[in-house]
């Protein structure tokens, strides 16, 4: 039902960033059924590379990221993570297993994410269940090439 509430309240004349947060809020709060797919269809829109950048630019969904639970600006240095591979000759990319959402948060806020991304191809795992979708959608566009993301929870590989 909470997630009803959040995804209707999404639809509100609120702030753009407001709304996608909702959303946001509301996928986490569906396992499966039409909640689900109504979700993953108002995100989708703004998930696109075109549109991706709204995340980043807006900071939607930052605020978890700092303070007490990570504060991420202020100890920017990743930790729970390995260098795989290094980048290699002729643009072969490098590889970094990170794991956890705030880690990933960390090369978005406090790195140049696209450089970084140009230079290797992130591996990790989640934290929590169900994850923290606004990690993902500020991720979204800041590479041509994918990215894997374990779970932490096999309810979640939907």
């Amino acid at each position: 039902m909470l997630g009803w509430v959040f995804l209707s309240a999404s639809q509100l004349p609120v702030r753009q960033s407001r709304r996608l947060a909702l959303r946001l809020v509301a996928l986490r709060c569906f396992e499966d059924g039409r909640g689900l797919e109504l979700s993953k269809h108002a995100l989708a829109h703004w998930l696109a590379p075109a549109r991706a950048p709204v995340w980043r630019e807006k900071q939607i969904g930052w605020q978890r990221y700092h303070g007490d639970f990570a504060d991420i600006k202020r100890l920017p240095k990743l930790n729970a993570t390995l260098l795989i591979k290094e980048p290699g000759a002729r643009g072969e990319k490098g590889v970094l297993y990170s794991s956890f959402e705030y880690n990933w948060m960390k090369i978005i806020i406090n790195h140049d994410a696209r450089a970084f991304f140009r230079d290797y191809i992130l591996v990790g795992a989640t934290s929590w269940s169900p994850s923290d979708y606004a990690v993902f959608a500020n991720l979204c566009g800041l590479s041509s090439d994918p990215m894997f993301i374990g779970t932490c929870n096999p309810s979640d590989l939907r």
